[in-house]
């Protein structure tokens, strides 16, 4: 029997390794030429003796039959290694044939692989438990509190060096104990969990599954890990505590696996409704349902958490307990499940407005968001923080139809847009007066969130008074609420907010006065993570220069001189620029350090894609009225595609412009 968990001695246990060898263990076997059994016979030998189908198919003639046939196939599989296929079969045959003579042998092999596995799991759990646990604990509160920044074998790698003072010897001492810690984990887990699953109702099962759970936690396999703690939850047969639930929940959700985390809150909440963490159980289950995109569901479960409030609240009172602690939870919890709801609603009239055949829903669904936060506007006294959430959600549910609006403006009159976004000012002045009340002027002593907010009101504020054609107020706006000498960190809202004057700027053809506007969005845009508006605003940048068409001092009247160049660089061409120009928005693409964020308006998804096509067809009919005078291929002075050479490098999967459709292939086959 012991041979059936023979491994060779230089197969290591890693992540990917422990994967396979489950998989193959359930499902393949793990063949070994070493691992033989002592069943009365070698299962090399056994060959079928019954007839077979044209499919090679074991055809049963009767229960003896059956019964020889289960014999030899449990062989096969002892001697192939496949415990969990085998251990099945020994259970199926001791129960199938009771009064057989190989009962006591099946019995006696499923005890010894039972205690072996139990006694490999354990032995490992208590060499891994005796180590150093200091690093151990470290990674774990990284991976638990979600931390982000440096890579996770850099941050153990500083860490050992704390603890070990500087000194590099000791460090890496350090870190080669936490390895075979983990190591010592990973074995634990590998065989506490593999008891689990091939003996389910061991009465020992409610620890060996704890502890096959937090070696699976500390080795890295989340899945795993998830898996026992879903069996140990299934096999309490008592209360659920929501702590457990909570945590099971979140860590399902981290891998993506939506419908876990809900079932887990859901077993939770059927076994006792008045449990104080009830409310936040049915707000949490609504916020996985909306990530796992079941908007109505999600909607449901706020409204649970909403009537759970009312509840609580009448027990409460009939209580005489109105002013304790739990009556400001339950408020809390009933604020929180409003807005959820109307949050709930504004994601799904926009994920309609992706597709044609439900777009129409969209507006319906707009409305009834307006009309969730408007009457929870009303519900607070006007002018207070209270409301400064209220009124957030009314100024993106307004901006947001407004745009759903603006859409469709081939549908809807000129005269009902502008109502939508006039509509958004209201809201939006009385959300930023508050704020001037309620905080100090420093922006710096705003928390983060409050600042992103405040500058996201402040650009749709912006944004209205354009589309209604107050663009000198809408300017005054950007002044107001984006210049600030005290503000000195970069927004997705301040970028957004340039690139707007910018793009009047070049409507109007103001080239002179868009181009230092443009050459900070392209920086700006770089650290919010709007690449799209990174790489036009940069090809923007070379057409600026192309229509002023500089030819002196080009770099010092651009303000690219470098100071380590000498002075004779100053004399730059202003083809040079253009190209320098085009090259950084090419780089902004490539760059992977540059994310990509999908969260903005709609309406820059398409960011000077006119005036680069009419670059384009500029330089199209330059280039044929070149070749109709005569092509020289030495002389190349006055060709000056540099846009189309530039867009023929671009990737279309990482560009929001397709350079098919820019007439890029048309241009190199003229040129050819």
């Amino acid at each position: 029997m012991e041979r059936l968990f023979q491994m060779r001695n230089k197969m290591t246990f890693t992540r990917f390794g422990f994967l396979l060898f489950f998989l193959a263990s359930s499902h393949h076997g793990m063949p070994s030429p070493e691992a033989t059994h002592d069943h009365g016979e070698n299962a090399t030998e056994t060959t079928p003796d019954h007839a077979s189908g044209a499919e090679g198919r074991v055809k049963i003639q009767d229960i003896e039959g059956f019964q020889h046939k289960l014999e030899k196939l449990i062989e096969k599989t002892y001697s192939t290694s496949q415990f969990f296929y085998c251990c099945d079969l020994m259970r199926l045959y001791v129960a199938r044939f009771p009064a057989s003579d190989k009962n006591d042998l099946y019995l006696s092999d499923l005890r010894n692989v039972k205690s072996t596995l139990l006694a490999r799991g354990r032995d490992s759990l208590a060499k891994a438990n005796s180590a150093d646990q200091r690093l151990v604990q470290f990674s774990m509160r990284r991976v638990n509190s979600g931390r982000r920044g440096p890579s996770r074998n850099q941050a153990l790698e500083d860490e050992a060096l704390r603890l070990a003072r500087g000194d590099e010897t000791l460090a890496n001492g350090y870190l080669g104990d936490y390895d075979v810690a983990v190591g010592k984990y990973l074995e634990a887990a590998v065989y506490l969990s593999a008891h689990c699953l091939i003996f389910p109702n061991s009465k020992d099962n409610s620890q060996i599954l704890g502890n096959a759970a937090k070696s699976a936690e500390i080795a890295g396999l989340p899945l795993l890990e998830i898996e026992m703690r879903l069996r140990l939850l299934r096999r309490n047969a008592g209360q659920v505590a929501f702590s457990s639930a909570e945590i099971l929940s979140e860590k399902a959700r981290r891998q993506s696996r939506y419908f876990i985390a809900i079932n887990v809150l859901d077993r939770f909440l059927k076994q006792d409704y008045s449990h104080p963490k009830a409310g936040p159980g049915f707000v949490l289950s609504g916020d996985i349902h909306e990530l796992a995109g079941c908007y109505e569901a999600a909607a449901a479960k706020y409204n649970q958490a909403l009537l759970w409030c009312g509840d609580m609240k009448r027990i409460n009172y009939s209580e005489n307990n109105d002013t304790n602690g739990f009556t400001l939870e339950i408020a809390a919890i009933q604020r929180r499940a409003n807005l959820s709801i109307g949050y709930a609603l504004l994601t799904e009239a926009k994920r309609r407005h992706l597709r044609e055949s439900t777009a129409v829903f969209a507006g319906k669904l707009h409305d009834q968001a307006i009309a969730k936060f408007e009457k929870l506007v009303k519900s607070v006294k006007p002018g207070s923080r209270e409301s400064l959430n209220f009124l957030l959600g009314l100024a993106r549910a307004r901006v947001e139809s407004a745009r759903y609006k603006q859409s469709h403006s081939s549908v809807l009159g000129h005269d009902e847009i502008q109502d939508a976004y006039a509509r958004c000012i209201p809201v939006c002045e009385s959300y930023l007066r508050v704020m001037d009340l309620g905080f100090t002027s420093d922006e710096n002593a705003y928390p983060s969130v409050i600042r992103h907010d405040r500058h996201e009101v402040a650009f749709v504020l912006m944004e209205a008074l354009f589309a209604i054609g107050k663009t000198e107020l809408g300017e005054g706006m950007f002044f107001k609420y984006f210049i600030s000498p005290t503000d000195r960190g970069n927004s997705k809202w301040r970028a957004l907010a340039k690139t707007k004057i910018a793009v009047r700027l070049v409507s109007t053809g103001d080239y002179l006065m868009a181009y230092p506007l443009l050459s900070e969005v392209v920086q700006e845009a770089r650290e919010a993570g709007l690449r799209d508006v990174g790489f036009a605003a940069a090809l923007m940048q070379g057409i600026c220069i192309s229509k002023l068409n500089p030819t002196v001092n080009s770099r010092a009247v651009f303000g690219a001189f470098n100071i380590g160049e000498g002075p004779g660089t100053n004399q730059v061409s202003g083809a040079q620029l253009v190209r320098d120009a085009y090259l950084s928005a090419l780089s902004i693409l490539n760059d992977p350090s540059v994310k990509n964020s999908i969260d903005y308006p709609v309406e820059f998804r398409g960011l000077f894609q006119e005036n680069i096509v009419e670059e384009l067809v500029a330089e199209f009919r330059n280039e044929l009225k070149y070749l109709e005078t005569g092509w020289d291929p030495l002389d190349l002075s006055g060709r000056k595609a540099l846009l189309v050479e530039a867009l023929s490098n671009v990737n279309p999967e990482k560009s929001p412009f397709n350079p098919n459709s820019l007439l890029v292939t048309a241009f190199l086959k003229a040129q050819r």
